[in-house]
């Protein structure tokens, strides 16, 4: 599966946006604490590709169209017109000449950078500075509605300027088009770093900086074999003023449309691609790189990470060229031995790790038992055997009881095409009342689901039922239709047991047991069960 294909972009960066989605094994798929009742452990699944939802623990479920609304967020209403955000980007570009104006004119904001040796940042990366005079911007862009200047991000409601005494540092979607800025303060005030207000064109969870650059060095020289994720700006300049590819989470956690803006650019340069992580050594860093580098390990991309003893960009170049890039089972358990958390985080963190990898570094662990201490080593056990009781159940616990459900389940996954596998049996045939629309809407009639409907359809598509093999449910399907067709055919002629009923009737009553009979060798008169004159009219 081609996940950059498949994934839905547009739900996904509007729910991310009130959810605190996490991972799990399914890149299209991911879990959160249920917003619709109180729990600790998250049981609420959404799935992107299959367009569904559903709590294990409350039972809410049904499609992204109706989580959405239920909380409040139709993607209509974050749709505007191309002529707004075409006027956006002209405010923004103004913006960024008056910034650059600016920072030619500012002898303070230029020695901040001369003194950080960052001064070769400025042309290649469009640095500016925000004045601390709040109506320098305002009149500056006066040209503009105040609407649209609000509406940009670079002023709040009151049409104060967001950044003020700051260095600018432009940011740019994955095309190159400027959306926002970063601040960053010249006098070391709180907090050192600012963007923008997130706009129609911008939001930060969204963005990654530099990614319009790394992909131009990626496309440019095949040589590159590695693409950097870093947690500042300046450590992502740093790497990509001497053309090593890089992009920074601007803040923030890898959120799921970073990791999958990230896979998809990868996987459209069509070669092997490492992710190595570096960033900063303190505990927020070390915590970031292990979950962010979590987060990729779902779509199978090579992950490595450089353990640093200080920010990227006080690094020179050629000892990050040459410092080792350990696997994530090396890193889990150096990140242990450096950060050596709670044993519970600890157990969490290790519950997040593919079984495989996990086991790795529990054998990792046991080499390193002298580093640990059995005792924290003993905790970490517990918790982790605690963390994964608490557990809330993936899988819906009748599913394997109901043999309609499966199908139904089977056909939301596409385990079976009904056209091409099943010739002319109809499978709606078979299924009780409450499951023949949840069927029809999963192999794509235009049907409309009531709420109960909804709720069981998002149930079945996420609980992945397991089946042996694809023929033996095909064969399953069959001996069904071809049983409640014997009984059909049965109950038509005891409405008119005469001859002439039972000549027209017997063709499709020969057909029905012999297709029955393949599937299961049996006595066809003892299995119906029916009256002895019926059997012997069909079989005179």
């Amino acid at each position: 599966m081609r996940i950059e294909r498949d994934i839905d972009y547009e739900h996904l960066s509007l729910l991310e946006q009130v959810l605190d989605l996490q991972p799990t094994s399914d890149p299209t798929e991911f879990k959160c604490l249920c917003p619709f009742h109180s729990e600790r452990n998250p049981s609420f699944y959404i799935n992107f590709e299959k367009k569904v939802f559903h709590c294990f623990g409350c039972g809410i479920g049904g499609t992204l169209a109706r989580l959405l609304k239920l909380l409040k967020l139709e993607p209509q209403a974050e749709r505007v017109s191309d002529e707004t955000k075409a006027s956006i980007y002209d405010v923004l570009q103004a913006a960024q000449l008056f910034f650059r104006d600016q920072l030619r004119c500012n002898e303070d904001a230029r020695r901040w950078l001369k003194e950080r040796g960052r001064e070769h940042f400025r042309d290649r990366f469009g640095l500016g500075y925000a004045p601390s005079d709040p109506k320098a911007l305002k009149e500056a862009l006066s040209n503009f509605p105040d609407e649209l200047l609000i509406r940009s991000g670079l002023f709040g409601k009151s049409l104060y300027p967001v950044l003020r005494n700051r260095i600018t540092i432009p940011i740019h979607d994955e095309n190159g088009k400027l959306i926002g800025f970063a601040g960053r303060s010249i006098d070391d005030s709180e907090p050192k770093f600012l963007n923008t207000r997130n706009s129609v064109v911008f939001h930060k969870r969204l963005v990654l900086f530099g990614m319009n650059y790394a992909s131009s060095l990626l496309e440019k020289n095949r040589g590159n074999k590695e693409l950097w994720i870093v947690e500042g700006y300046f450590d992502a300049m740093h790497l990509l003023y001497h053309q090593l590819p890089a992009v920074a989470l601007m803040g923030t956690a890898l959120t799921p449309t970073q990791a999958h803006k990230i896979v998809a650019r990868l996987r459209a340069l069509q070669r092997n691609i490492a992710v190595v992580f570096g960033l900063d050594p303190d505990h927020a860093g070390l915590d970031a790189m292990i979950n962010a580098a979590l987060s990729l390990l779902t779509f199978q991309v090579p992950v490595r990470v450089v353990l640093l003893d200080r920010d990227p960009d006080e690094i020179s170049i050629e000892r990050l060229k040459s410092m080792p890039r350990l696997s994530i089972t090396a890193a889990f358990v150096e990140y242990l031995i450096r950060r050596r958390p709670v044993p519970t985080s600890a157990a969490k963190l290790l519950l997040r790790l593919p079984d495989t990898i996990r086991k790795n570094v529990w054998a990792l662990m046991n080499t390193k038992i002298k580093v640990f201490g059995t005792e924290y080593m003993r905790a970490i056990h517990k918790c982790f055997e605690d963390e994964k009781r608490r557990q809330p159940k993936r899988f819906s616990p009748n599913l394997r009881g109901d043999f309609f459900e499966l199908v139904v389940a089977a056909a939301i996954d596409r385990i079976f095409d009904p056209k091409t596998d099943l010739d002319d049996i109809d499978v709606t045939a078979i299924l009780p009342d409450r499951l023949k629309r949840v069927y029809q809407f999963a192999i794509g009639e235009k049907v409309h689901l009531s709420e109960d409907e909804e709720q069981l359809y998002a149930k079945l598509a996420l609980s992945r039922p397991f089946i042996v093999s694809k023929e033996i449910l095909l064969n399953g399907i069959r001996k069904a239709y071809w049983h409640r067709r014997i009984r059909e055919i049965l109950d038509e002629f005891a409405k008119n047991p005469t001859q002439e009923n039972a000549e027209r009737l017997r063709p499709e009553y020969q057909r029905a047991t012999q297709e029955f009979e393949k599937l299961r060798g049996v006595d066809t008169d003892k299995l119906l069960n029916f009256a002895e004159f019926f059997d012997s009219m069909f079989n005179s």
